[in-house]
């Protein structure tokens, strides 16, 4: 290994040396060592770099000889901009392409004033890791309330109110401090920054469901008037003992020709829950189970709960491979939910495309164990299914797939608001045309590359139609999710037909909230029924 150096010597004095081999990675300074060839023994070879002071000069330095490491970069936004005025000045590509990076995470996700702290707080520093910004204790601009973005509206036509990700903050946000998983269902007490045991916290013995850190949090939580624990374990438990006592009930399993046998250890049997003789008490038991807990689950946007409750009825899925209790219709609500769009749409994409001839063999369904996916996998999620050949996508999934688009535009709308933004300050605070001339590379890693912008674009005009196929389908669904009382008013249907209230209200109840939490999607739904006002419709059900 050469380990001769050279001195580099920036316009403000400082020198610095540094192994040849290392420079190497600046083609500027490669080229002007190629001039000076053996003028001077190595150790000798000066570098003057006229547009490089010795902040800049240190930073490259350290990136130099530290390997690439990217920790380097993990400085202020003022830092990082003289970083990629200094690394197009030297020519060192892949230090541009790390800072650009650097900047786009630092600029990622960040509400008007938060930007105005990165350009006016010398503290705030990057982490190359995406989505990590670190703050000192001095203080800084952050969100008190829901600030309206810097962008009033983007060519999507929709408004982005908030700080935006493509996920509901509110599941995000609970599952991260109130998940049954690492949290006393009492006082909230956390097991910050430590793997606990599972001894740490106890599980209520009675529905297995919520975890205390103490007997006496178990037993203030047991007689709260207001969201107690006493009444949900009591119904829990008691659903919970049923349906163990069906489930041993199928050990000892007497079939149409009058054989004994294990139900659950014979394979044939999977699939074909529904037309056995006996079978039907277990499988409305759990999905009651199931149902309970998943109710439980939306009305406290608790992410376990939700993966305990679609384990139940992924499982009935399993056991049922035609659906005859309709789980497919709610499933990708429970999916989206919970922050899963890809397995939403993979989900629905199976159901909609598995039988388009009629063809397929429901009573061959493949072979499996309990918690496996049977569905499809990361399916392009940016295709619109409608145009999918073969698709037969009902009216109970389109709402879904209206919100997964939703999703998707608002998302990228949060990016392009950030941008422009960000540029702005970047005009604003630099001199010359050095970072300006990067921007293109900035926003590839804020917003998107070529590709992705262009797989961006048809995305309006997937949801247009998705929306259009949803109005004639069932005409009472979009006013209903703007006005939804006239119809959540009405009893739970016990059953429905196609364009009826009662449909509209089955699949409102699985994803209103859902809809409405995604910024600009009841201004996109309004502009879509062309009105400003609260729609009006009939919800009056066609079956008494």
């Amino acid at each position: 290994m050469d380990e001769s150096t050279v001195i580099l010597k920036s316009c403000d004095g400082t020198s610095i040396p540094v192994r040849i081999s290392e420079v190497g990675k600046s083609r500027l300074i490669k080229g002007m060592l190629e001039l000076l060839k053996d003028d001077k023994p190595a150790d000798q070879k000066e570098v003057d770099l006229p547009n490089v002071n010795e902040d800049q000069l240190k930073i490259v330095t350290d990136w130099m000889k530290n390997n690439e490491d990217s920790d380097v970069l993990k400085v202020t936004m003022e830092t990082l901009l003289s970083v990629i005025a200094a690394s197009n000045y030297l020519d060192i590509q892949e230090l541009l392409e790390e800072a650009c990076k650097s900047v786009a995470y630092l600029a990622k996700s960040k509400t008007p004033g938060e930007m105005h702290a990165l350009f006016h707080n010398p503290t705030m520093k990057s982490s190359v890791s995406e989505g990590e910004t670190q703050y000192s204790d001095a203080p800084v601009l952050r969100r008190t309330s829901s600030p309206k973005s810097s962008v009033s509206e983007d060519h999507f036509g929709m408004i982005e109110a908030e700080v935006y990700e493509g996920i509901d903050t509110s599941l995000h946000k609970k599952s991260h401090h109130r998940s049954i998983k690492n949290r006393c269902e009492n006082c909230i007490t956390e097991f910050m920054g430590r793997k606990y045991e599972v001894d740490d916290l106890k599980t209520c013995s009675r529905c297995k469901l919520m975890r205390y850190c103490s007997v006496q949090c178990q037993k203030k939580d047991w007689n709260k008037k207001e969201f107690g624990h006493k009444e949900l374990c009591k119904e829990i438990s008691s659903m919970t003992v049923r349906v163990s006592e069906l489930t041993e009930a199928l050990r000892q399993y007497t079939d149409w020709d009058e054989n004994t046998y294990d139900l659950w250890q014979n394979e044939e049997s999977v699939g074909h829950f529904w037309g056995m003789f006996g079978t039907r008490d277990y499988c409305r038991a759990r999905y009651d189970l199931g149902s309970k807990i998943l109710k439980t689950a939306y009305s406290e946007d608790d992410e376990y709960l939700y993966e305990i409750g679609l384990a139940h009825l992924m499982e009935l899925l399993r056991l049922i491979h035609g659906d005859n209790l309709g789980i497919r219709h709610e499933v990708p609500y429970y999916l989206l939910n919970m922050n899963r769009d890809q397995d939403a749409y993979d989900f629905i994409k199976w159901w909609a495309t598995i039988d388009p001839h009629g063809t397929y063999d429901w009573g061959k369904p493949p072979p499996s164990q309990e918690g496996d996916w049977l569905y499809l996998r990361n399916e392009d999620i940016f295709e619109c299914l409608l145009d999918v050949k073969g698709a037969g996508c009902s009216f109970e999934y389109l709402p879904a797939l209206m919100a997964i688009k939703m999703r998707i535009l608002a998302k990228h709308q949060q990016r392009l608001s950030e941008f422009v933004s960000l540029q702005e300050y970047i005009e604003e605070f630099t001199t010359g045309t050095t970072v300006t001339d990067n921007l293109p590379l900035i926003k590839k890693y804020l917003v998107g590359d070529t590709a992705h912008c262009d797989v961006m674009e048809p995305q309006r005009d997937h949801l247009d139609r998705i929306m259009k196929k949803i109005d004639e389908k069932n005409k009472i669904f979009l006013p209903a999710v703007l006005n939804p009382r006239p119809l959540k008013s009405q009893p739970p249907p016990a059953s429905y037909s196609a364009g009826s209230a009662e449909e509209a209200y089955m699949v409102l109840i699985n994803s209103n909230r859902l809809i409405v939490r995604i910024p600009g999607a009841e201004k996109r739904i309004r502009a879509f029924l062309g009105t400003g006002k609260i729609p009006t419709y009939d919800p009056t059900f066609l079956q008494k």
